[in-house]
Parts: C-alpha cells; structure tokens; sequence
C-alpha cells in the first residue's frame, strides 16, 4: 500500500488496571488503511467537545480517545466529514484524527503542542 496512514498501538498486557506493576503479555497492534484521494473537499464542523490544553497526558498519544470519538459522531450527526477540535480558549488543536495545517503566504503554521495539539507530523513544539 504505497499511500497509507499507519497506526502503531502498544497496551500494558493482561493484568488488573490501574496496578500496572501486575500487567504482563503487552499486545503490539498495527492498523494500515489507505489514504483518502488526495484534493477530497472534506467537510469539517467545530465541535463542542474541548481540548483540555493542561491535561497530564497532552503531549501523549494514548488509547484515552472518548473526546475524538465523540467529536466524529457529533460531526457525522450534523453530516460533516470531520470534526475540528478547539482548546478551552478558542484556539484551534486538531482534528478527530488528524493534525491540522495551513499554509499562509508561504509559510506553514500550525498548532502549538502547548496549546494541547497532539505531536505529530504539522505540530510545533
């Protein structure tokens, strides 16, 4: 699959949570699924759900994903292809599953991981 997005998923095992001193067999899990076409309009509304920007885990790419899945069916119930998640003071972070970028007069910007963007490929630190 030569244009593809990649996720890489690591748990702590079996064991009983939150004690993971006891989890033991972690599973590795790889998703591939290919690309959207490229120069696809997507339709993105601004969801309700916020971005905590002082979160613990705010530079972490965790499995605590409530807040993308909800913003996604809050985007689908309103017929858009994605949500656009803000932080509590307005500013833009991500969308549900991806970073967000804009280009302007030649220059990329981006959201801050400060302002509780999720690291990846668009955010600056």
């Amino acid at each position: 699959m030569p244009d593809a997005r990649v996720r890489l998923t690591v748990t702590m095992g079996q064991g009983t949570a939150p004690d993971i001193s006891v989890a033991h067999d972690p599973s590795v899990l790889v998703t591939v699924d290919p690309l959207p076409a490229a120069g696809a309009p997507v339709l993105l509304r601004i969801s309700s759900i916020r971005i905590d920007e002082r979160r613990p885990l705010a530079a972490g790419k965790t499995a605590q994903y409530i807040n993308f899945l909800l913003a996604a069916a809050e985007a689908r119930d309103a017929g858009a292809d994605d949500a656009l998640l803000l932080n509590h003071r307005g500013g833009i972070c991500e969308a549900t599953t991806s970073n967000v970028f804009a280009v302007r007069h030649g220059v990329l910007l981006t959201p801050s991981t400060r302002d509780g963007a999720l690291p990846g490929v668009t955010a600056t630190p």
